[in-house]
């Protein structure tokens, strides 16, 4: 069964570096830079897991998580932040219908441990 992830990231060194990673490990990515190219490929398509970065340039990230749900009850969404553990932000993530929130300095494997937990729950 193909995996499916939308990686939401607007520093491109990030969207790159895990489109690559996972695709390496057996996934098929799509990346987007905006919360607008997300709503436009998720209007297209069918991912498994969204991995949206909250702080973007033009959107905050949290805004997208509902039509998510809305357009793929079953896509899982991992919120990914720099900003560091913040319980408000994920109380409001979790409030949009996250599935789970993960900061960017995090070790690429518990990165994909991650992603494995949320899909497989």
């Amino acid at each position: 069964m193909e995996r499916r992830i939308l990686v939401v990231d607007d520093e491109v060194q990030v969207r790159e570096m895990l489109s690559d990673y996972f695709q390496a490990h057996g996934f098929k990515t799509t990346a987007a830079a905006t919360i607008g190219e997300a709503k436009r490929l998720v209007a297209q398509s069918s991912f498994n897991l969204v991995l949206l970065d909250v702080a973007m340039a033009d959107e905050n990230g949290l805004e997208l998580v509902p039509l998510l749900k809305q357009v793929s009850a079953n896509t899982r969404v991992l919120i990914l932040t720099g900003l560091g553990y913040d319980q408000e932000l994920l109380s409001e993530a979790l409030q949009k219908g996250a599935d789970g929130y993960v900061t960017k300095d995090l070790p690429m494997e518990e990165l994909l441990d991650a992603v494995n937990r949320t899909l497989s729950a």
